[in-house]
């Protein structure tokens, strides 16, 4: 008992040095700590039960076998994520679906708030829910990780190897279609 609240304030990037060194418990933390977190951002991505544990099992098993390539440059939560995009996008393309290019949204207009400011009292959290899943996955991306992981852009953008103004941007269009959207559908 004692180890594990001891455990509970190691940090990832301590624990992933430690893993590396082929301990065994330091790398049974970080899975029991990482595994929801990850499990809930690839089940947004997919919006598939099932592929999001198959992609969430996946990113584990492979987590654990490269573990040693982790270099510490960046959070390992960084280096871990990136593992769980990239098997979410191929799950993605095997769908058929293509990333669309942010170009190809259209601008609208008005002031943005974060997320908190889209969703009134009245508003269904399932309409909120379907209007982020039908963003295009480039920036649905970039505003899962910055408001349900709460990462910084600068974070995001080594993550997905994009400039940190491209991550605002995309925050900010997707944050926009969101507004948009969810005054469309309260119209309806």
């Amino acid at each position: 008992p004692d180890t594990a609240m001891a455990e509970l304030r190691v940090p990832d990037d301590a624990l992933a040095r430690k893993a590396q060194t082929g301990d065994q418990e330091a790398l049974r933390t970080l899975i029991r700590r990482l595994y929801p977190g990850v499990y809930a951002f690839v089940f947004r991505m997919l919006h598939h039960e099932e592929d999001a544990r198959d992609v969430t099992q996946d990113v584990f098993l492979r987590m654990t076998a490269h573990i040693h390539e982790y270099r510490g440059e960046y959070k390992f939560t960084t280096w871990l994520f990136r593992i769980a995009i990239n098997r979410a996008r191929d799950i993605l393309r095997s769908r058929g679906r293509k990333f669309a290019d942010i170009d190809q949204v259209p601008e609208t207009a008005g002031d943005l708030a974060g997320p908190e400011g889209l969703i009134s009292k009245d508003e269904d959290r399932h309409r909120v829910l379907d209007a982020i899943r039908r963003l295009p996955e480039s920036i649905r991306e970039c505003l899962l990780l910055a408001y349900q992981l709460g990462l910084p852009h600068a974070e995001i953008a080594s993550m997905m190897g994009i400039p940190p103004n491209a991550v605002k941007l995309r925050v900010h269009k997707a944050l926009q279609l969101l507004r948009a959207e969810l005054k469309r559908s309260t119209l309806s």
